[in-house]
């Protein structure tokens, strides 16, 4: 227990607390906010688009450090679409961590959801996505972790 030290001495342990506690609220509210965002990309409106660069896709790897999607090809995901007589590209299949969770292959037909405000903004899978709600978890255990060091180390 850290008792009857002054503050100054004190800043480091206020460091070691805040940080995983920052580092948690930004988590998981990122992870709410683009959660919902891609949620709402549901009632955006619906063309029919075509896969430019094709994604294979292998699984995904979790660490502790490392969130990442598995992609036998080198090339960057892209798909094209027309939306009120306008050409535009998307790369996109959610917003935030969300990426393809299938295989997509070059000149395939797919469903791109294009918001009406911002036409050049398109997603391929709207909804909350695993990849947003594993965001929030991995948040709150942050702040969880904040939490014990604050009850250890200050009271």
């Amino acid at each position: 227990m850290v008792q009857g030290v002054c503050l100054p001495n004190r800043l480091p342990v206020y460091i070691v607390i805040a940080l995983p506690v920052l580092t948690g609220l930004v988590l998981s509210l990122t992870g709410l906010n683009d959660g919902f965002r891609n949620a709402q990309a549901s009632s955006w409106a619906t063309v029919i688009g075509r896969v430019d660069a094709r994604y294979e896709y292998t699984g995904v790897s979790i660490s502790l450090t490392m969130f990442s999607y598995e992609n036998t090809t080198n090339d960057p995901f892209s798909y094209s679409y027309y939306y009120q007589g306008e050409s535009y590209q998307g790369s996109r299949a959610g917003i935030g961590l969300a990426r393809p969770l299938k295989n997509y292959k070059a000149g395939e037909s797919v469903v791109v959801y294009v918001n009406p405000d911002r036409p050049n903004e398109s997603v391929l899978a709207p909804g909350m996505q695993r990849p947003h709600i594993i965001q929030v978890i991995l948040g709150l255990l942050f702040i969880w972790i904040g939490r014990e060091l604050y009850r250890r180390l200050l009271r």
